[in-house]
C-alpha cells in the first residue's frame, strides 16, 4: 500500500465502513490488519518474509500441507502467519524445514466480547477491567508457543508477547508439555492427514472431551503465561463499549452512534508508535 494512504484517517474511515456494512472477523483482517502489516513488512529495504493468510486453512493436515510447525491440529490456525520461505506444498522434507516464522498472528473484530473493554492482564496494571475472556488465553497460546512471538489485535488495539519474555523455565516447559500433548491428541504426524468424514456429527467427540479436559487443567497456568509473555499495548482507540456505527441517512441516528471519525476518540501518537513498535519486535 502507498505509504500516503497509510494514514489514521484511512485506517478508521475503514473501520467505520466494515463496521456498518459488513462487520466480520475476515474482513477486518484482509482490509485493514493486512494492509497494516504489508507495509510494516515493506519498511525494510529488503523483505524476505511474507505474510500467509491461514484464516481459512482446513483444521488438519492435508495430502499437500502440514502445518505441524506454525499451529496444533487440534486447535485454530493462526489467522495471519509472518514467516521466511513459506511455502503451502511442503510435503517434501526440505520444504518443510526450510520454513522460518517471524510471528503469528491473531484477529478479532472491534466488538468481539473477548477483548471488549477487558485487558490481558489485572496484575499492577492499575484499572478495574476485567481480564480477557478464558477462550481467548486457550486460542492464543499454541500459536505463541509454536511461533514464540505472536501479535494480537482488534483493531482498537494491539498488542504483542514473546515467548522470550519469559523467564520462568518451569513455566515455560509446562506450556511445551501442554503442547505436545495436545498434539497427541490430533494425531500430529507427517503421514497422517486423512480427515474422518463422521467428525463433523453432532455428539461431543472422545477427543474433544480430552482436549477440554487439558484446557481446563492448565488454563491457570496458560494465563500466568500469557502475561508474563506480554510485551507492549497500543491502545489506537480509547472509545470503551460497542462501537456502533449508523451514517444511514433513512434511519434515526442515537447520540452514540459513530457517523464520522470525529466521533472516534483515537491517539496520533501511538499510531506512530505502534508502526516503529511492531517493526522493531519483528525484525530486531
Amino acid at each position: 500500500m502507498n505509504s500516503d494512504r497509510l494514514s489514521i484517517y484511512w485506517y478508521l474511515e475503514k473501520m467505520i465502513d466494515l463496521l456498518e456494512i459488513s462487520p466480520l472477523e475476515n474482513q477486518f483482517q484482509d482490509l485493514i490488519v493486512y494492509p497494516v502489516l504489508d507495509y510494516i513488512i515493506h519498511m525494510n529495504e529488503i523483505c524476505e518474509v511474507d505474510i500467509v493468510d491461514c484464516h481459512n486453512f482446513r483444521q488438519f493436515n492435508t495430502v499437500r500441507h502440514d502445518r505441524r510447525k506454525y499451529s496444533v491440529l487440534v486447535k485454530a490456525v493462526p489467522d495471519l502467519l509472518i514467516a521466511k520461505d513459506f511455502f503451502y506444498n511442503n510435503r517434501e522434507t526440505r520444504v518443510f524445514d526450510a520454513l522460518r516464522s517471524i510471528a503469528s498472528v491473531e484477529v478479532k473484530e472491534p466488538n468481539n466480547n473477548w477483548m471488549l473493554d477487558k485487558v490481558v492482564s489485572t496484575e499492577n496494571s492499575g484499572t478495574s477491567e476485567p481480564e480477557y475472556h478464558d477462550k481467548l488465553y486457550l486460542e492464543i497460546i499454541p500459536n505463541l508457543i509454536k511461533n514464540r512471538k505472536l501479535i494480537l489485535t482488534n483493531v482498537r488495539r494491539w498488542e504483542i508477547f514473546s515467548v522470550d519474555k519469559v523467564n520462568d523455565k518451569d513455566l515455560v516447559e509446562e506450556m511445551l508439555l501442554y503442547v505436545k500433548e495436545l498434539e497427541l491428541c490430533g494425531s500430529d504426524s507427517a503421514t497422517d492427514y486423512k480427515i474422518d468424514k463422521e467428525k463433523e456429527r453432532k455428539e461431543e467427540q472422545p477427543i474433544d472431551k480430552t482436549v477440554r479436559e487439558l484446557d481446563e487443567k492448565y488454563l491457570p497456568r496458560i494465563k500466568e503465561f500469557i502475561k508474563k509473555s506480554h510485551e507492549k499495548t497500543w491502545d489506537i482507540i480509547k472509545r470503551p463499549g460497542v462501537l456502533s456505527v449508523n451514517r444511514n441517512i433513512y434511519a434515526e441516528i442515537n447520540e452514540s452512534d459513530i457517523t464520522s471519525v470525529s466521533d472516534i476518540n483515537y491517539n496520533l501518537e501511538i499510531w506512530y508508535e505502534l508502526f516503529e513498535g511492531l517493526k522493531s519486535f519483528l525484525f530486531d
